[in-house]
């Protein structure tokens, strides 16, 4: 007699948002309790890994009980917020692996406990590698993620449309910008062949350049699965030197994934093309908004048109009693204050505002409004701020021939210290 789990997401990655259903029964007779051990690991297959929860359940009436990884999940992981001391949106380092546990590999193992012998050994393990992310009950119960992993259908963590085997994101050249993709053609399977990061740079005029953007980590890390390329004007300076042409004479870049061993030399999966387009928001000073999407990639939109910044206050007041009771004659302050406040902290809102969003960033507001962490940068600044977006305050109206007029209120997640 032994305890197992009949049914699981599979050794494969998923986005821990989702229901990670395992299903356990037993072999022989039911047992009083099953025990549920998690564990997880920041090595792909080898390593220790660590406990973090152990749970006891109790059988249904058929026998069967049922556990969720995705609440420990998701306690466990991390957002990929930085390399290093490097701001994600900022890095310049191709196929650059996150710091902390921003992708892991998680075990089940599950026991039998009965009251009269106790707790009893392992049974059975299972695992799975899982990052952040956010997919529906109605995609299934373990929808597929394999569509993100490089060479197959979309290739990138990214919920922009694919076309003719392109993604396509139009940007201003002084955004900072990362795409996130996943390192593995197939999770549980070694890796064949030699691969590597490239990007065709396409010039206004004259032939196109292209170079070897990033080689892929080598180590058995997971978190080095987890990679965010730049694609950003600003993250490419660095690589302009050897390029023979500049930023400003640049149409646009692909990226994309290329198996380099002979004779298989080619492009795997989709490019991710960024077009370069300085015309909208030349008189104002335009607002990028990044969020994590629901597959744990970084995505992004500019908003061209002014943000209205509103601050409000909030405080308590006490009153105090004034005059000189100190002194040998009394009098008063007719300058000084009788109310006062304490615990006063401020809050910033802005209203995000753009007047030329075609379908394509129209659809990418669902996407920004379901998100966990959304982060805004002003243009003329450098520093990226977290903010919550305001319930209720997205606006989308018509603007002429596919165009539309949108408005978002976001508000720094962050106290002003009064």
């Amino acid at each position: 007699m032994a305890a197992r789990i009949f049914d699981d997401p599979g050794f494969a990655a998923r986005p821990a948002g989702q229901p990670l259903i395992f299903s356990i029964d037993d072999t022989g007779t039911t047992p009083d309790r099953f025990v549920v051990i998690v564990k997880r690991s920041s090595a792909y297959t080898a390593g220790t890994p660590v406990q973090v929860a152990k749970f006891y359940l109790t059988p249904n009436t058929n026998g069967v009980a049922f556990f969720d990884l995705s609440p420990i999940a998701e306690s466990v992981l991390e957002f990929p917020l930085k390399a290093g001391s490097t701001v994600v949106h900022k890095t310049a380092t191709f196929a650059d692996a996150m710091d902390g546990l921003t992708m892991q590999r998680f075990q089940v193992q599950v026991a039998r406990y009965n009251n009269s012998t106790g707790e009893g050994s392992v049974d059975q393990t299972e695992e799975v590698i899982v990052t952040n992310g956010t997919q529906q009950i109605a995609d299934g119960l373990h929808p597929s993620f394999s569509d993100y992993l490089w060479g197959n259908d979309v290739g990138f963590l990214t919920e922009r449309p694919v076309a003719n085997n392109v993604i396509t994101h139009r940007a201003r050249r002084d955004e900072e910008m990362v795409v996130s993709f996943i390192d593995g053609d197939d999770i549980g399977e070694a890796r064949t062949g030699t691969y590597n990061i490239r990007a065709t740079y396409y010039p206004y005029t004259g032939a196109s350049y292209t170079g070897l953007a990033g080689v892929l980590p080598a180590g058995t890390d997971v978190t080095e699965m987890l990679l965010q390329i730049p694609i950003g004007g600003p993250n490419l300076a660095a690589l302009y030197p050897g390029i023979p042409f500049t930023l400003e004479e640049t149409d646009y870049i692909d990226f994309y994934l290329y198996r380099s061993d002979t004779p298989n030399e080619g492009q795997i999966g989709n490019a991710y093309r960024v077009v370069f387009d300085d015309t909208r928001g030349c008189r104002n000073t335009a607002t990028q908004v990044a969020w994590l999407n629901t597959k744990g990639g970084w995505e992004y939109l500019r908003f061209d048109t002014r943000a209205p910044k509103q601050i409000s206050v909030e405080g308590k007041t006490f009153r105090k009693t004034i005059g000189t009771y100190g002194e040998a004659t009394f009098s008063f302050d007719p300058a000084g204050s009788q109310y006062d406040t304490f615990a006063k902290t401020g809050k910033e809102q802005f209203t995000l505002q753009e007047n030329f969003f075609d379908a394509g960033e129209r659809a990418l507001l669902d996407s920004l409004m379901k998100s966990r962490l959304v982060q805004i940068r002003r243009m003329d600044e450098d520093v990226w701020k977290p903010v919550t977006v305001k319930t209720n305050s997205l606006t989308i109206q018509p603007a002429g021939s596919q165009f539309y007029n949108v408005s978002l209120t976001v508000e720094i997640a962050q106290d002003i210290r009064c």
